[in-house]
């Protein structure tokens, strides 16, 4: 009996080994080499780390597992000189190599700095590779600080954009973020935090899988999360207080290097880590704390594992994936561009050169895209007489060049959300006061992932348009107002507006001045209505400021000084407001 147990023990051992899950952890360029040795001095168990570059002399001095020098015949160990074309040349040109130590893996990461040459251009190109493997793919990137100047900003931003396209997931930590924190620290220790928060991303994930646990997750978890998780957060927190469930739950979700809204996301991954205490109903906390944050559907997969070196701490790591966006990821990536728009003709021969071919010899392969390499800055602040309160058309004709490099993207991320923005306005009727509010809560969900896409790719436009949009959404679940069919009619045109303006047609304009315009002013109404409630003072207005697309108060309300007597536009039922909205429409 013994002895059948032993050989039954045994053929667990040997069929658990041969399942044994494979990580390879790759960090490319000067960043990512930094991260891989900062990875081996604390200690990651179960993994292998391959450290890439260009830069021979880097490269030496880099702790990893093994080591690749790409680029040989291009840089001759003499790095990429910050060109990410000279690395994404170097790693083409060293795929096999690339593809030898990349094999047969199941979990691959990506860790570099974006902005750079060798991280910026080869991550994408070591991705490909990547995925051609079968292995689910993660990047892990940091953007630069606006110190660092706006060639490596528009670098980054472009080498973000490929990387999106090709990983599994990608998480980005964002460098200024900590100068914001600690606006004191020395630059040269905030690289030192940013290779450190990495190293706890990476340390985090991998633990998940290759730490033994009261409640197992294994890779199969992992992957079920973050395969084709798109924008991904990632967040960690502790706490020792009495109540540390719930301080550690919202210290994970609100990690300020990531900046991100989870609102609606669909998945998430949860590991709760405590000392020897750890109780059921602490683990049951945090959950019901991340739960009510995601959508109702959202998939939630969580472990639990004792660390005794803890004691009455207890810590939180989050994973949650499908986020449209990270709150300001891509606003700050085009921050300096914003603040330092290029001239109309250098913006031109930019644009001219990231979309012409670049001409390489014929034993050379073509890089897929280019990089900025210099640019004449002048200030494009909008004076306040240029500025409006309703929407305008003029304003799609003036968007930014850069956004054009994602707009393949965005008309993608798109799509899903279009469509139950589209569906959820059908469910709207007069009088069904349950069923609309539940129409409009996932009118509200869409529009919030539409805005977050919009802002991760600089679609400033179609922030302005969503926001009027969820403005008026949240005013008619409030109960400000109450649905009318003419109001229904001008709202059901606002899923083919979006979907006009995002594919940029230009047709649609006309239609979408003329109806959110409409919508500008029934919110200014609502708004001024709500004022004129909680004052009792008389409102400055004109005859001229009461007509209201094609809505005018009638002069015997106006005193003879301009002024509307208080109660106006002030209504006494919902009924008057419907009727007012209607002439308004």
């Amino acid at each position: 009996m013994k002895d059948h147990q032993e050989d039954t023990d045994k053929e667990l051992q040997s069929l658990l080994g041969s399942h044994k899950t494979r990580i390879r952890i790759v960090g490319t360029g000067g960043g990512g080499n930094n991260t891989i040795s900062r990875l081996l001095e604390v200690g990651v168990k179960g993994v292998e780390t391959i450290a890439i570059n260009t830069d021979a002399q880097d490269l030496l001095y880099t702790k990893a597992d093994q080591k690749v020098l790409i680029g040989r015949s291009i840089t001759h160990g003499l790095g990429a000189g910050s060109d990410p074309k000279i690395g994404e040349e170097s790693a083409r040109e060293s795929t096999e190599d690339i593809k030898n130590v990349l094999t047969e893996s199941d979990m691959i990461f990506i860790t570099c700095g974006l902005g750079g040459g060798t991280g910026t251009g080869s991550a994408p190109v070591i991705a490909e590779i990547a995925k051609e493997t079968g292995a689910l793919t993660i990047a892990i990137v940091t953007l630069p600080f606006s110190e660092e100047g706006i060639v490596r900003w528009d670098n980054a931003r472009k080498g973000l954009d490929r990387l999106y396209k090709i990983v599994d997931t990608v998480i980005v930590v964002q460098n200024d973020r900590l100068l914001e924190m600690v606006p004191d620290m020395p630059l040269h220790t905030a690289f030192k935090v940013a290779d450190e928060i990495l190293v706890n991303a990476v340390k985090g994930i991998t633990e998940l899988v290759t730490e033994k646990g009261l409640i197992n997750l294994d890779f199969a978890d992992v992957r079920t999360i973050m395969q084709n998780g798109g924008m991904a957060m990632i967040g960690l927190g502790e706490s020792d207080s009495e109540d540390s469930a719930r301080e550690a739950a919202e210290k994970a979700l609100q990690n300020p290097l990531l900046d991100v809204d989870i609102t609606g996301a669909k998945s998430a991954l949860i590991n709760i880590t405590g000392g020897t205490n750890m109780s059921l109903k602490a683990a049951k906390t945090v959950m019901q704390i991340v739960a009510k944050r995601l959508d109702p559907s959202a998939r939630i997969i969580w472990g639990a594992r004792v660390d005794e070196s803890l004691n009455n701490t207890l810590r939180v790591m989050l994973i949650v994936t499908s986020l449209r966006s990270t709150k300001h990821t891509a606003a700050e990536i085009d921050m300096v561009l914003n603040k330092n728009e290029l001239t109309n003709t250098e913006a031109q021969k930019e644009e001219t050169k990231f979309e012409e071919t670049l001409s390489v010899s014929s034993n050379t392969v073509e890089p897929e895209f280019d990089f900025a390499e210099s640019q004449t800055v002048v200030d494009k602040t909008p004076t306040n007489s240029e500025k409006t309160t309703t929407f305008d058309t003029k304003k799609l004709k003036a968007r930014k060049k850069a956004s054009r490099v994602f707009s393949e993207i965005f008309i993608d991320e798109s799509k899903a959300d279009l469509t139950v923005l589209e569906e959820a306005i059908k469910g709207l009727s007069i009088g069904n006061r349950a069923g609309n509010e539940k129409s409009l809560r996932e009118i509200k969900n869409a529009c919030t992932s539409l805005n977050n896409a919009a802002e991760l790719f600089g679609f400033d436009h179609i922030i302005e348009i969503v926001s009027i949009i969820l403005n008026i959404t949240q005013k008619a679940l409030d109960g400000e107002f109450e649905l009318s069919q003419n109001f229904l009619e001008h709202f059901s045109k606002v899923p083919a507006i979006l979907k006009g303006l995002i594919a940029d047609e230009e047709d649609i304009e006309p239609m979408a001045e003329e109806v959110l315009n409409k919508f500008t002013d029934i919110l200014s109404l609502l708004d001024s209505n709500k004022n004129n409630k909680s004052s009792n003072k008389k409102s400055e207005l004109s005859p001229e400021d009461l007509k209201i697309s094609g809505f005018e108060v009638k002069a015997a309300q106006i005193t003879p000084n301009n002024q509307i007597e208080e109660k106006q536009p002030n209504f006494s039922n919902v009924d008057e407001a419907v009727k007012f909205i209607d002439k308004l429409l």
